[in-house]
């Protein structure tokens, strides 16, 4: 692949502070417009999670596309991270990010402005995998390489993600262990369209099937369509009321969040998630969340730099997991947490601070859990 020289910009200030973060409060919206992406050269540095690697790529354009909002993933952290790591394997590389706060046809349009502006590799966590079909084919048409980043399409050059299974099959466990015993259980899974989504869902039937629950409902919830999850728990929740109920296996955060909504706020009902967004981090605190899955940052943000940089003809990507369908795959081990875990994992990591997980109404149960 004929690799142009990347331009180099000063680096700028990554993401303002994620201040006001909260279950229902809404985020700032970046400066730019969909199509013009904050650029950043990429300067040298070294993960502590790996070992120092020699430059292996003498510079090349990458674009990052990230779903945001700041609420679902600490974004900034996101991306410096992966900047850095790119730096250390391609110091002249260019590396432009493009941040879709959550909507997929503004994701639609910054992956065209990527590939008109240059991507040779575009690095995709997409808002809606479906959504980005079309651009990802038209992209790998102009001779672009598409690296998936926590989402799976046919076709994809390569994906990076934490092993779904292990998602599901984490969360299952915990369910099985917090229901002490034979008993309902509802499931609301990801969305439908998403093959991911799929493949978590799948491995928590085999656990939950497999131990002491009955799923007496089951749901695929649309992201684009909250009103219909709503619609169906309200229902569910009528059929079954919660105190007939062992516990609720929810997907992921916003799912989660969706069915604590909907429940009494006197039910005690385990509630699972996943992606330690902040909302579901503070459920954890006030025992509205039995648990969630953390995804570390830095090892995603350097295996995916790898695989990127290798995809400019920089290197060698490393043996690959596995294969699905037909995609080169590289799996990370995710990690489920409690309340007991915040302080040692995402709060320890930097993910996510005291200050903004502990709001003044969450100061009690943040004393309880040894977090102030």
């Amino acid at each position: 692949m004929l690799l142009r020289p990347g331009v180099v910009i000063s680096v700028l200030a990554l993401g303002a502070a994620l201040a006001g973060c909260g279950d229902g409060s809404s985020d700032p919206e970046p400066s730019g417009s969909p199509s013009t992406p904050v650029s950043s050269a990429a300067t040298t540095a070294t993960s502590p999670t790996a070992p120092a690697t020699e430059p292996t790529a003498a510079g090349g354009r990458i674009a990052l596309l990230v779903p945001g909002p700041p609420t679902m993933r600490s974004e900034a952290f996101d991306r410096s991270t992966f900047a850095d790591a790119v730096a250390e394997r391609c110091p002249d590389c260019t590396v432009d990010f493009y941040d879709a706060q959550g909507d997929d046809t503004r994701q639609t349009e910054q992956l065209q402005a990527a590939v008109d502006a240059g991507a040779q590799v575009v690095v995709l966590d997409a808002v809606e995998p479906l959504s980005v079909v079309n651009g990802v084919a038209a992209a790998q048409e102009r001779g672009v390489k598409v690296v998936g980043y926590d989402t799976l399409l046919d076709g994809l050059d390569s994906y990076v993600a934490y092993d779904r299974d292990q998602v599901g099959e984490e969360q299952a466990r915990a369910l099985l262990r917090a229901m002490r015993g034979p008993g309902n259980v509802v499931m609301v899974n990801g969305s439908p369209v998403d093959g991911g989504a799929a493949q978590v869902k799948t491995a928590a039937h085999q656990v939950l099937d497999g131990g002491d629950a009955t799923v007496v409902g089951e749901f695929d919830a649309d992201p684009s369509t909250p009103r219909a999850t709503r619609k169906w728990l309200s229902t569910i929740f009528t059929f079954f009321p919660p105190d007939t109920l062992a516990g609720v296996y929810a997907a992921d955060d916003a799912v989660a969040g969706e069915v604590v909504q909907a429940l009494p706020e006197d039910a005690d009902l385990p509630v699972t998630g996943a992606g330690a967004t902040l909302p579901g981090v503070r459920r954890l605190v006030s025992g509205r969340q039995l648990m969630t899955v953390y995804r570390p940052v830095e090892p995603a943000a350097d295996t995916t730099a790898r695989v990127a940089v290798a995809a400019l003809g920089g290197g060698d990507p490393g043996e690959p997991t596995t294969t699905t369908d037909g995609v080169p795959t590289y799996l990370l081990d995710p990690v489920p947490i409690t309340v007991d875990d915040v302080e040692d994992t995402v709060v320890a990591d930097g993910f996510w601070t005291v200050r903004e997980i502990c709001r003044p109404r969450l100061r009690a149960d943040c004393r309880k859990a040894g977090l102030l």
